[in-house]
């Protein structure tokens, strides 16, 4: 915690509040709490007092209500969707956030935020979606429209995808009606394809890149990511962590 408010103390130091606009802000502290720190702060709080109160215990130290109210919504954006805390609960501390508001852009900026993630995508259609995978040819979702379709968003970079990756052979096996489309956001090209070839995995697995429009049109908040399409093309759910039990509750196994 120590570290964390020191980053903070440290970056208050240097501001001089609305010098700048507050997405800066915003974008300085999702950075202090970025997805690493959150995972050793559950470490850290969950026995007690619990995640989300230790967080909101380390806001409360820091020494400007402006930037708190910041920081509150950088933990919701970065945090949202883990399953170290309901999101319920997020969604409750946001709220408030919005509420009481110091300044009209802090309150437009809590409210965007809860909307680009609560609200999402789930129920709409896929976009029509083709990239290049490892050797340069396209790949468009749209070969899979007679079966269900897990979008898998990943990066090499991303320790957790990289390790989940290697149980898809096993879930391919497991539903003779389920498809998958890797979507990788890494740095560059030939990061994907090296670690393609290397493990010669053989479903679509295609290249983005890390500033590609789908990492906002899916509303990434952490990797990897999964998104389950129907035949038709409807999106069902989105998940982090539970993609056995988001394939379970849509697709019958063999």
């Amino acid at each position: 915690m120590k570290n964390t408010l020191m980053a903070l103390v440290m970056l208050m130091f240097h501001l001089q509040i609305w010098a700048q606009s507050v997405d800066h802000y915003f974008d300085s502290l999702r950075g202090v709490y970025h997805g690493s720190v959150l995972f050793e702060k559950f470490q850290q709080y969950k026995k007690s007092p619990g995640l989300l109160a230790g967080l909101k215990n380390e806001v409360a130290l820091l020494p400007n209500d402006t930037v708190r109210q910041i920081a509150g919504i950088a933990i919701f954006r970065n945090l949202y969707g883990y399953k170290w805390v309901e999101d319920k609960k997020l969604v409750k501390w946001i709220n408030a956030i919005a509420k009481k508001a110091l300044h009209p852009d802090i309150k437009t900026l809590a409210e965007d935020t809860r909307t680009y993630l609560v609200d999402g995508i789930v129920g709409q259609r896929l976009i029509p979606i083709t990239l290049p995978n490892y050797l340069g040819d396209s790949i468009s979702t749209g070969k899979f429209t007679a079966k269900y379709l897990v979008i898998d968003l990943w990066a090499t970079w991303c320790g957790p995808c990289v390790q989940e990756m290697k149980r898809i052979p096993g879930l391919k096996k497991k539903y003779d009606n389920l498809e998958f489309y890797s979507i990788s956001f890494d740095n560059d090209y030939r990061q994907m394809q090296k670690f393609v070839r290397k493990k010669g995995y053989d479903w679509p697995i295609v290249y983005a890149g890390k500033d590609h429009p789908l990492w906002e049109y899916f509303r990434v908040s952490a990797l990897p990511n999964y998104f389950l399409v129907n035949p038709e093309g409807k999106i069902l759910a989105n998940t982090i962590h539970e993609l056995d039990a988001m394939i379970a509750k849509y697709v019958k196994s063999k």
